[in-house]
C-alpha cells in the first residue's frame, strides 16, 4: 500500500512532498548547518493528513547517528529503519558547484529519504536556508549507492 501525502505543491510526487515537509521540521528545528555526526531518521507516514497541517503528515523517530555516514547506514542497529515508511538520512558539509569550482565553499545540509517507492534527496545551503534544492531520484555516486543498497538489501549483518 503507498500512503497518499499532500503539501501545498501539487505538482510534486508524494516522496517529494514528504521529502520537503520532513526538510522543513528539520530546519524550523534549528538542527543546523554544521552536525558532527550524520543522523538516521525513522519517518512513519499518515495515510490521511489534514493537507493544512504538515505535522499530520509523518512523525519522525530519531534512530542513532555516527560520525561516518556509510558507517551508519552497515551498522546492525540501523536496519530498524526499515520497519519505518522512510529512512530519513541527514548530513552536513561544505559544497562546491561542480560548474564553478574555483567558487567558493559553501556549508550545506543534506537530507536523503528512502522508501519503497526510491530515493529523493534536498540540499540546503547555510546562506540560502529558505530554498531546498530537491534531486527526484537522478542521484548517482557512492552515497546514493550505499541508500539503496541499505534499504533494499535483504541481508543482514
Amino acid at each position: 500500500m503507498t500512503n497518499t501525502i499532500s503539501t501545498t505543491d501539487p505538482n510534486d510526487a508524494a516522496n517529494t512532498r514528504l521529502l520537503r515537509a520532513i526538510e522543513q521540521q528539520l530546519h524550523e528545528s534549528e538542527i543546523g548547518f554544521q552536525l558532527d555526526k550524520a543522523r538516521l531518521y525513522g519517518a512513519t507516514t499518515n495515510p490521511s493528513p489534514n493537507i493544512d497541517d504538515r505535522n499530520e503528515m509523518f512523525r519522525l523517530c530519531f534512530l542513532d547517528a555516527h560520525q561516518d555516514v556509510y558507517d551508519l547506514l552497515e551498522r546492525p542497529s540501523s536496519a530498524v529503519a526499515r520497519v519505518f515508511d522512510a529512512a530519513i538520512l541527514v548530513t552536513t558539509g561544505w559544497a562546491t558547484p561542480i560548474e564553478n569550482s574555483n567558487a567558493e565553499r559553501r556549508r550545506v545540509r543534506l537530507t536523503v529519504m528512502v522508501s519503497n517507492e526510491g530515493v529523493v534527496s534536498g540540499l540546503r545551503f547555510e546562506d540560502e536556508s529558505c530554498e531546498v534544492l530537491v534531486d527526484e531520484g537522478s542521484a548517482t555516486g557512492a552515497l546514493n549507492d550505499a541508500v539503496m543498497q541499505f534499504w533494499f538489501s535483504t541481508a543482514t549483518s
